[in-house]
């Protein structure tokens, strides 16, 4: 008795893993967003010009950013967004390129909360699977170190230390300085 009951347990787990294994199949079509933003809450980000990065999906040409004004939290998924507003910005991004940085024409507001998604796209620029889980982060006005900001991405450079990291260390920097200014004044 004990042998048909592990049999029927192990077989209906089984069952019930079988969806889980074709996402997780799927799953290697669908890049995972990075930075900036977070699943769970917005996130400041002090650039109007974010560096944007996600995950390599096997095959993919190139991606395609969608980029939303987030005005009801409760809408996260980009098919929901898409079927009620349009994207503040879309745009395709040849690979291998894992990561890509807005242009001062293409900046965010300060003051406005975004999300964004990512999708790998063929050769022929067709969908290779689903849009990601979307980010969401908030823009503030950027603060700016002058002279020092610009020493120490040549210290970071000369230490062999990339851009992307450059960039995500400055935000770091600012952060902590924006959040001890603000409790100064609170």
């Amino acid at each position: 008795m004990k042998r048909k009951h592990f049999i029927f347990i192990t077989i209906f787990f089984m069952l019930m893993l079988i969806p889980y294994w074709i996402v997780a199949q799927e799953g290697g079509k669908i890049p995972v967003a990075i930075s900036p933003g977070s699943d769970t809450q917005s996130v400041i980000v002090w650039q109007s010009c974010p560096t944007f990065s996600w995950s390599l999906v096997k095959h993919a040409a190139s991606y395609r950013i969608a980029i939303f004004e987030l005005v009801d939290a409760k809408s996260t998924t980009y098919e929901n967004l898409a079927a009620t507003t349009s994207p503040v910005l879309i745009k395709d991004i040849p690979g291998p390129a894992l990561s890509w940085t807005l242009s001062s024409e293409e900046s965010l507001k300060p003051g406005s909360n975004y999300i964004w998604y990512v999708q790998a796209l063929d050769e022929a620029g067709n969908k290779l699977g689903y849009w990601s889980d979307g980010k969401s982060f908030k823009v503030e006005q950027e603060i700016r170190f002058i002279g020092i900001e610009e020493k120490l991405g040549e210290i970071l450079k000369s230490y062999g230390v990339n851009e992307d990291t450059i960039a995500n260390v400055l935000n770091d920097v600012k952060s902590q300085v924006k959040e001890v200014a603000a409790k100064n004044t609170g």
